[in-house]
C-alpha cells in the first residue's frame, strides 16, 4: 500500500468516531459479487428492555422509557390496576422490520440501491402487548460510486486476490411510509348520576411509526481491504432529517461499522465466511416544534458476529448484534440485543 492510500485509510479510522446511525433501513455488510446485481430479502430486529419499578403513580428506573413517563401523566386505569398488585414489571420495545432490497450495477463503478421495509413494533408490560404500531416504511433510493479499486473482478471476496476499494454513497428516503397511527395508552373515565363513561386516550408515538413522514438524506463512505481470504470492511453514514408535517424532526444520526472477515472455501461453487467487528451510533435529542424532546438520543457501541454462505448466485447471511457500551439520555430502556440475516440472489 502506497503512501497515498495508507494516509487515507489512517483519515478514515481516525474520524470513524464522528460517524453513527441506529441501522437505519439501509444496512451497510460485507458484499460478494460486488458488480452484479442483485434482490434480497432482508430481516431486522431490535430489542430494548427495562426492568421498572411503580410506587402509586410514580415509576422509578434508571432507564424507563419517554413513553412510560407519559403514560404516567394520564394516570392510565388499566396500567395502574395491572401495577397495584405488582410493584414492578418488564418494559419491552421490540421492533421488526422485513426490507426488500434491489441493487442494480451501471458497469464497474456505479450502483443504485433500492430498500423499502414493511415494519411490525411491539411494546409489551411483562408479557402483555399494551402498543403494536404496523405498516410500511420510507422507500430509500441510494446511488454508490467507487472512487478507488486496485481489482476489477466479478468476485471481489475471491480468495488469493488483492483487493482494495474505497467506496462513497448518497442517498434519499422518500415519506412513503405510514406516520400518522395513533395507540390507546388508556382510558379517561367520567361518572354521571346513571352512567359511567370510558373515553380512550390516543397519543402518536413518532418511534413505533414505520415511516418518518419526512424527506431525509444519507451520506456513506466504505472501505474494504482483502488479501488471501483475510479481509477488513469498514464503513461510515451520516444521517439527515427533516421536519414532518407534525413538526417533528428527528435527530440526524451517525453510524460506524469495522468488521474482519476470513474467506473459505468449501467447495467450488460453496464459500463460508465469518465475521466479526464492532459497530458505533450516536445521535442527539429529537425536535418536536424545533424544542428538544427530553429521553431521546444517545451513543452505544455493539460487538457484531456473524456467518456468511455463499452459494453459486446465493447469498444467506447471519448477523447478531450484543451492546458493550451505552450512554442514552435521560430515561429510555436499554439496549438488549439485535439481528439481522438476509438472503440474496445474484443475476
Amino acid at each position: 500500500m502506497n503512501k497515498k492510500y495508507g494516509l487515507l485509510f489512517l483519515f478514515i479510522m481516525i474520524s470513524s468516531v464522528t460517524f453513527a446511525c441506529d441501522l437505519c433501513s439501509v444496512y451497510i455488510g460485507i458484499q460478494p459479487q460486488d458488480f452484479k446485481s442483485s434482490f434480497g430479502l432482508r430481516y431486522r430486529y431490535r430489542l430494548f428492555e427495562e426492568r421498572v419499578s411503580k410506587i402509586s403513580s410514580k415509576t422509578i428506573s434508571t432507564n424507563s422509557s419517554a413513553r412510560l413517563q407519559t403514560n404516567n401523566n394520564y394516570s392510565i386505569n388499566h396500567l395502574n390496576e395491572e401495577t397495584s398488585t405488582t410493584n414492578n414489571y418488564l418494559y419491552t420495545e421490540q421492533y421488526n422490520s422485513v426490507d426488500l432490497v434491489l441493487n442494480v450495477f451501471f458497469g464497474k463503478k456505479l450502483n443504485v440501491l433500492i430498500t423499502n421495509s414493511f415494519s411490525d413494533n411491539y411494546v409489551y408490560h411483562n408479557d402483555s402487548i399494551i402498543d403494536n404500531i404496523s405498516g410500511f416504511g420510507d422507500l430509500n433510493v441510494i446511488t454508490n460510486y467507487r472512487i478507488i479499486n486496485t481489482k476489477i473482478s466479478t468476485d471481489s471476496l475471491a480468495k488469493n486476490k488483492f483487493l482494495h476499494r474505497l467506496t462513497i454513497g448518497l442517498g434519499v428516503e422518500l415519506p412513503t411510509g405510514s406516520f400518522n397511527k395513533q395507540s390507546v395508552k388508556g382510558y379517561e373515565t367520567s361518572f354521571t348520576p346513571s352512567t359511567i363513561i370510558g373515553k380512550p386516550l390516543m397519543e402518536l408515538d413518532e418511534h413505533l411509526q414505520a415511516g418518518t413522514g419526512s424527506f431525509n438524506y444519507l451520506f456513506l463512505m466504505e472501505y474494504l481491504l482483502k488479501y488471501n481470504g483475510f479481509g477488513l470492511n469498514t464503513n461510515a453514514s451520516y444521517k439527515v432529517f427533516t421536519e414532518n408535517k407534525n413538526n417533528f424532526r428527528f435527530a440526524n444520526r451517525y453510524n460506524f461499522n469495522s468488521s474482519l472477515f476470513y474467506l473459505f472455501d468449501v467447495t467450488k461453487n460453496i464459500k463460508f465466511m465469518p465475521h466479526s467487528g464492532i459497530n458505533y451510533e450516536v445521535s442527539m435529542y429529537d425536535k418536536d416544534n424545533k424544542k428538544d424532546v427530553m429521553n431521546t438520543g444517545g451513543e452505544s457501541a455493539f460487538m457484531n458476529a456473524g456467518v456468511n454462505w455463499f452459494i453459486k448466485n446465493l447469498a444467506i447471511d447471519f448477523t447478531y448484534y450484543r451492546p458493550v457500551y451505552q450512554n442514552l439520555f435521560g430515561n429510555q430502556p436499554s439496549n438488549k440485543e439485535r439481528i439481522i440475516t438476509q438472503i440474496t440472489y445474484y443475476f
